[in-house]
């Protein structure tokens, strides 16, 4: 003890003003363990202390080491932020092809994709609902005609009942209003 201040350990290390001892230096954040190392890929930490990274959610991914924020983790393709806290897939009917937290894209033409969290635009081929394709339930899609409806996929449409209708590119059939009919 000659009166000079000593550093502490790690580069990520911290110290508050008017320290008197080593025990009071802690891990900056996106720094942690004994020697204040850079959080590793697909990790951050948010505030000073010497405990731990957090892991980055499932389908989430840093692109460089000492993290700072949850906001680091970037979403996989597929797979897009909702909300601060919140990763999604992609619905069926829309795919993301790149890292980042941006929304998922609408298969185009009244298509869907076949599960959630899809990744590139090639996976939008079957028809959407409202449409069919009489080979595949693939594209190109056609609308249903009026009085007629399909689910997603499909390769013919559905006649309505008798007392119900649709219009043409319809999902599902309605009930005639009082004084109508359908056979």
């Amino acid at each position: 003890d000659n009166g000079d201040c000593g550093p502490c350990n790690g580069v990520g290390a911290y110290s508050p003003p008017g320290s008197w001892s080593f025990l009071q230096c802690s891990c900056g954040a996106g720094t942690a363990g004994p020697n204040c190392q850079d959080c590793p890929l697909n990790t951050f930490k948010e505030s000073i202390g010497s405990y731990h990274c957090e892991i980055c959610p499932d389908n989430s991914v840093t692109v460089a080491t000492r993290s700072k924020h949850f906001a680091d983790c970037i979403c996989f393709p597929g797979y897009t932020r909702i909300d601060q806290l919140t990763l999604c897939a992609c619905p069926v009917g829309m795919y993301k092809d790149a890292y980042g937290d941006h929304a998922c894209t609408a298969c185009p033409n009244n298509t869907l994709t076949l599960t959630t969290g899809s990744n590139q635009s090639s996976a939008c081929g079957l028809c959407g609902t409202g449409t069919y394709n009489n080979v595949t339930g693939r594209l190109p899609c056609t609308s249903c005609p009026a009085g007629t409806f399909a689910e997603g996929g499909a390769v013919s449409c559905t006649n309505c009942a008798a007392g119900k209708f649709s219009l043409s590119g319809s999902t599902v059939c309605s009930p005639c209003i009082k004084g109508t009919y359908s056979d």
